[in-house]
């Protein structure tokens, strides 16, 4: 055994066009000590002579002189020395002792093959030369391809017979090389420390120097838990990210190729991993020439108000000439720019190109927009296609370029987009469930990182719970997170697993005891889960359940302590501004949820259709033709009993009752007879909620009572020219004539029309009048003086007070208010517009109380006109309340037949008592 651990040094060799192999090569390094059987055992110096602040669109090397009087170590003093090329040689130069190199790279592979001290592993890339037509380089591209070309037909390479001297490990990928590097790696690794072990060889001395061409690799463990549980991987979560490497190949490959590139996958299938901690890191490491510079500027469509203002705040804080540096005035200076960009969205490309411009030319943008669909699913529609065409005009700039990650549920509404889609056919990256090596290498390589042991069998029992369906990949981070949570020391088992419920059951059953842990009876903690998934779960309306970002400032005091608690169990994510569900696994995990969704789907769905609907409706001026009628609303009434969303105010004015705006126009002046007409059949078809129009809850009609003061009346017989006074007492009359639905109700009770109790002393006609307008909200008409009195006595009974009709001399008390100057009940001056007479055009009757700007001054509607008004008292002396006679009956305000002159309050009419007309009805009167 070595009296120390060594510190094995690696040189690295190879061109700039090889960024990736270099970076996937430090990695695996990196990662080296941290295995199991190598912890403790072995560390690392990786020597490479790139010069620092050389920049990443031409990488160089120092020359050998350089290295030596830097005091580096050179290839030969290594102990391992790795070479790697594609299709680059890299850049000529002439040694002190005037010894021409194709390259640095070509010296530091014959310095490390001139010693028998260092293991050479050699690497070539397979593949031609990526050839694009329209590159100022290319020229010097296929020069240098054709060196390589010629390097590996050269000697040192193959002996004159034409056998090989020398192997090269070819692959065709960077994935590939990581698997053969590994494989090489690790055999070399093993042969030195059994060297260092069981011969004599002394092993290297720890570094007693350090260089920034040097990196010294030691075990370091990961601290905290090394799964993500329900959050995506990010940047920094890149070495203990796994399994992914082919994938990252191909996105590197269609990125090269391309300024728009869509992840899509299944939802939980891992697209913002694979992007954050897999594709970004790569290409910071230069493996797109000149990417190493690039600008990474990522956001979430529903990450703020709008989706311009997500792509601003990005922005802002991404690229070094637009940085707020005072934080008080970040707030409104987003906005301000937003609120430009909104006015006119294609001026953000020009602006972005300005903001580059002092930069070096090869800087690109990248817009990482994340969780694409929230565009469609959390932003106001009125955003959706102005945001599309500046992300496809963003493809044509040379210095900005987008890559999205989509739910694969939500490609159809991109694809609508006509220019979109033509992105989409080229740029869409699909992302599928990783094979069983790739799910076992993220099961157990982020566990070696962290220096935990799983208990034998545990690794393939949770690989095989896993399957292959992609939304069980986030159950498994989870259910691994959960493991380290449930550790002993740095144990996991298979007891620890089981009592978690395994992958499929891990989230659930661990948000079930949370929510059963709420120290709360059942029903406020009900109450809260409602209340708080409703504004975090939006379900579009195809039925795809997705997460909603919702601001802090939205949550209710009395929600927050139940909500801190799902977010220190890792089921809820909170910032500084918002809250949301971790990930949408929980959605089909949590039984409670799933089914709450289940329940709810139809009403969060309807819930979306409301917002757009209303947004809609509001950017286009608030046009009455846009509201929805009560038939759609009483669904809408119906979700908010169910869910109670919080509503914006023009929201909440959308949904607003049909029969409130009903009533606005009805209660304008300038609505017409004819738009009044149709209001009130209308009313009658959703309901009218008028009261004293229809029936109390058992059934016997509602009446609204006006008080009438006492006075003096004074009825002229014009006929006859006589003039008789009455003293009138103080009495209530209805505001409304009887409607057709409660003298209906008189009609079809079993007590009702049929009883010949109520018609004692009358004549009872065997079938009452037929109605000509048989609406519940008309008056009732085709009535007889008979008809009216015995719905009188009924009510009566029913009422336990005596109601009746009015006498004449109370009909004109209750018209005139009491001042006998009014002509007609709404004053001294006739006006057509406030009464339902011929002058109206419209030869029927309408519905009660449509004429409001006619009342009397007592509050009685339609005192003037729509139908003649029985009265109890005889036409020639004004007596003789309800008692049948064979003298005529007055009636009394006119009808929709005539004009209104007849329905002047001193016009005196009168029939016999068997008349029936559709032009007649009756209110009624208590004392």
């Amino acid at each position: 055994m070595p009296d120390q651990i060594p510190y094995i040094r690696v040189f690295i060799s190879s061109p700039g066009d090889v960024s990736a192999e270099r970076k996937i090569a430090l990695d695996v390094i990196d990662y080296f000590p941290n295995r199991p059987a190598f912890r403790e055992r072995v560390a690392f110096r990786v020597v490479a002579w790139d010069k620092p602040g050389a920049g990443t669109a031409m990488r160089g090397t120092m020359t050998p002189q350089e290295a030596i009087n830097r005091g580096l170590p050179t290839p030969s003093e290594c102990d391992i020395v790795v070479v790697i090329f594609w299709t680059r040689m890299g850049t000529p130069f002439k040694d002190t002792d005037g010894q021409q190199y194709f390259s640095g790279t070509h010296w530091e592979l014959l310095d490390a093959l001139k010693s028998d001290r260092p293991e050479v592993l050699f690497f070539r890339r397979r593949g031609a030369l990526p050839v694009d037509m329209n590159d100022s380089k290319l020229s010097q591209k296929l020069e240098q391809y054709q060196r390589v070309e010629e390097f590996f037909q050269s000697d040192l390479f193959y002996r004159e017979d034409g056998s090989i001297l020398r192997g090269v490990n070819k692959y065709d990928t960077p994935d590939e090389f990581r698997r053969d590097f590994e494989i090489f790696f690790e055999e070399i690794v093993t042969e030195l420390l059994e060297r260092y072990e069981t011969d004599n060889t002394k092993s290297p001395p720890p570094p007693n120097s350090e260089s920034e061409n040097i990196t010294t690799i030691t075990a370091q463990k990961w601290e905290g838990s090394p799964f993500p549980g329900l959050r995506a991987f990010t940047e920094k979560d890149a070495p203990i990210f796994f399994g992914r490497g082919r994938e990252i190949d191909a996105l590197v490959d269609q990125i090269a190729n391309s300024r728009f590139v869509a992840v899509v996958g299944a939802s939980g299938s891992g697209k913002s991993s694979l992007v954050s901690a897999g594709l970004i890191p790569r290409l910071k490491a230069n493996t797109i020439e000149g990417s190493a510079d690039w600008l990474y500027a990522r956001f979430t469509p529903g990450g703020a108000s709008n989706p311009f203002e997500a792509l601003i705040a990005a922005l802002t804080d991404t690229i070094p000439v637009l940085k707020i540096d005072d934080p008080f005035e970040r707030d409104e200076k987003i906005e301000e720019r937003t609120k430009r960009v909104n006015e006119k969205p294609e001026r953000l490309i020009s602006i972005v190109e300005h903001a580059l411009g002092d930069l070096r030319a090869h800087v690109q943008l990248v817009l990482f927009v994340d969780q694409f669909e929230e565009l469609f699913t959390l932003s106001n529609a009125e955003y959706i296609s102005p945001f599309l065409n500046v992300l496809v005009a963003i493809v044509k700039s040379d210095r900005l370029r987008v890559i999205a990650t989509m739910r694969a549920d939500f490609y159809h509404r991109a694809v609508e987009h006509k220019l979109l889609s033509e992105l989409l056919r080229d740029g869409s990256f699909p992302l599928a469930m990783p094979g069983l090596g790739a799910l076992l290498e993220m099961i157990t390589r982020p566990a070696e990182r962290a220096g935990l042991i799983f208990e034998q069998d545990l690794p393939e029992r949770i690989l095989v719970d896993t399957g292959d369906n992609p939304g069980a990949l986030p159950l498994m981070a989870y259910t691994l997170d959960e493991l380290y949570h449930s550790r002993e020391d740095q144990y996991l088992s298979i007891t620890m697993y089981n009592a978690l419920g395994g992958v499929a059951g891990a989230i659930g059953k661990r948000a079930e005891a949370v929510y059963q842990s709420l120290s709360s009876d059942e029903m406020i903690k009900q109450a809260w889960f409602k209340h708080m998934f409703r504004r975090l779960v939006v379900i579009d309306e195809r039925g795809a359940a997705t997460r909603r970002r919702v601001p802090l400032d939205h949550i209710e005091f009395k929600d927050i302590i139940f909500t801190n608690i799902f977010v220190e169990a890792r089921l809820l994510v909170m910032d500084q501004t918002y809250v949301e569900v971790a990930h949408e696994a929980l959605f089909y995990s949590w039984e409670r949820l799933k089914k709450w969704i289940s329940e709810t789907q139809e009403d969060l769905i309807l819930l979306r259709q409301v917002r757009n609907a209303a947004l809609e409706w509001k950017n286009k001026g608030y046009p009455e033709y846009l509201l929805w009628p009560q038939e759609r609303l009483k669904l809408v009434y119906s979700m908010q009993n169910n869910i109670s969303p919080n509503l914006e105010v023009f929201e909440s004015e959308f949904i607003r009752t049909e029969f409130s705006r009903i009533m606005e126009k009805i209660n304008d002046p300038g609505t017409d007879h004819f738009e009044r007409a149709e209001l009130g059949d209308r009313l009658a078809k959703i309901g009218d909620h008028r009261k004293g129009i229809g029936l109390d809850k058992n059934g016997i009609p509602d009446v609204v009572w006006c008080k009438v003061p006492a006075g003096t009346v004074e009825l002229e017989d014009i006929r006859n020219k006589i003039k008789e006074t009455f003293q009138v007492e103080q009495f209530h009359i209805s505001k409304f004539v009887i409607t057709y639905k409660q003298f209906k109700a008189f009609l079809d009770a079993e007590d009702g029309y049929d009883q010949v109790g109520w018609w004692n002393d009358l004549i009872h006609e065997s079938e009452p009048g037929k109605q000509m307008r048989p609406t519940n909200n008309h008056p009732a008409e085709t009535l007889s003086w008979y008809d009216a009195v015995a719905f009188c006595r009924w009510l009566s009974h029913h009422l336990g007070y005596l109601v009746r009709l009015p006498t004449e001399a109370e009909w004109v008390q209750a018209a005139t208010g009491g001042d006998s100057s009014n002509i007609f009940p709404w004053g001294e001056v006739a006006n057509t517009d406030f009464a339902r007479t011929k002058d109206t055009g419209i030869m029927r009757t309408t519905a009660v109380g449509m004429y409001p700007m006619g009342a009397s001054p007592v509050g009685a509607l339609d005192m003037a006109g729509n139908v003649w008004e029985w009265c109890s008292t005889q036409f020639d002396n004004g007596m003789t309340p309800d008692v049948p006679s064979e003298k005529h009956k007055a009636i009394r305000g006119g009808a929709w037949h005539r004009e209104l002159s007849f329905a002047r309050i001193n016009f005196r009419g009168s029939d016999s008592m068997l008349a029936r007309y559709s032009n007649y009805g009756f209110r009624i009167v208590r004392e």
